[in-house]
């Protein structure tokens, strides 16, 4: 298994490889988080910020997010970044609702979805 890069100019380094005409290039994001810079899948958030930002870090400590100095456990980071700052949204496949959280999603559709209770 390959590890993190240890330096910010080594990590933007190899942030850049092999995105030439790759079909996931959509899902491409920039960390914004300080001395960072690296590109990752939008849908690997929580890998990125465990692998770079939280690594030896105990789930259960409190820590501040360096983007807006939200107080919160360090497992919540992840979270917090993709729903606050990379304002990702999933539209429900049955009526019009949005969510910003997948797992918001998965309870619509199990409790409530009007669309596909009916169905």
């Amino acid at each position: 298994m390959n590890s993190p890069p240890t330096s910010p100019v080594q990590r933007r380094a190899s942030a850049g490889r092999d995105q030439g005409n790759n079909p996931d290039a959509q899902y491409l994001h920039i960390c914004d988080f300080p001395d960072c810079g690296i590109a990752f899948d939008r849908r690997e958030v929580s890998k990125h910020i465990f692998n770079y930002h939280l690594h030896g870090v105990d789930q259960w400590d409190t820590i501040i997010c360096p983007l807006d100095q939200t107080k919160m456990r360090a497992r919540n980071l992840a979270r917090h970044y993709e729903t606050k700052h990379l304002r990702a949204r999933v539209s429900c496949p049955y009526c019009p609702r949005e969510y910003s959280r997948r797992d918001t999603l998965v309870r619509h559709l199990r409790e409530s979805c009007p669309s596909r209770l009916q169905g």
